[in-house]
C-alpha cells in the first residue's frame, strides 16, 4: 500500500537569505507579514513537487494578515477566513496557502488537498516553520 501526501511545505530559499540579510541590516524591515489564498500544485488528487523558489502566485482570491507565533526555534503561521468573509461572488478552488513578506516576496507555501472556498465556509490553516539548529 503506498501513502496518500494530503498537506506539503516548502520554504522558499529567499526566506533565508533574508532573514541572514536582515541579521547583518541589509534587509532590516525583513518580516512575516501576510497570506494569499490561491490554488496551484495539486493535480489530479496528488500535491506536485514544489520548487524553493516560486516567484509567482496562482490563482488568488484572498488575502489576509498572517497570525504569527514564535518559540524554540519554531515560526507558527496561521490563517483564517471566517465563515461569512469572501465576497458573494467567490466560488474558488484552495489548495495553497501563500506566505509573503511586507514587500509581496514569496516566503513560504502551504499546500493542502482542494477545498471549494465561498462565503458560506470558513477554514483555518496553520504551518510550522522549524529553524535548524547544528
Amino acid at each position: 500500500m503506498s501513502a496518500v501526501v494530503i498537506e506539503k511545505a516548502v520554504v522558499m530559499d529567499r526566506f533565508f537569505t533574508l532573514r541572514g540579510q536582515s541579521a547583518i541590516s541589509d534587509t532590516p524591515d525583513f518580516k512575516i507579514d501576510k497570506l494569499v489564498w490561491g490554488n496551484g500544485y495539486v493535480s489530479n488528487g496528488v500535491i506536485s513537487a514544489i520548487p524553493t523558489n516560486v516567484s509567482n502566485i496562482q490563482g488568488e482570491f484572498h488575502r489576509s494578515d498572517a497570525i504569527l507565533t514564535y518559540s524554540n526555534g519554531t515560526y507558527t503561521i496561521r490563517g483564517i477566513i471566517a465563515k461569512g468573509e469572501l465576497a458573494d461572488n467567490v466560488n474558488a478552488e484552495f489548495n495553497t496557502l501563500y506566505v509573503l513578506d511586507a514587500h509581496d516576496n514569496i516566503l513560504a507555501l502551504l499546500v493542502v488537498m482542494p477545498v471549494t472556498m465561498n462565503k458560506t465556509r470558513g477554514l483555518t490553516i496553520e504551518g510550522v516553520i522549524n529553524e535548524g539548529h547544528s
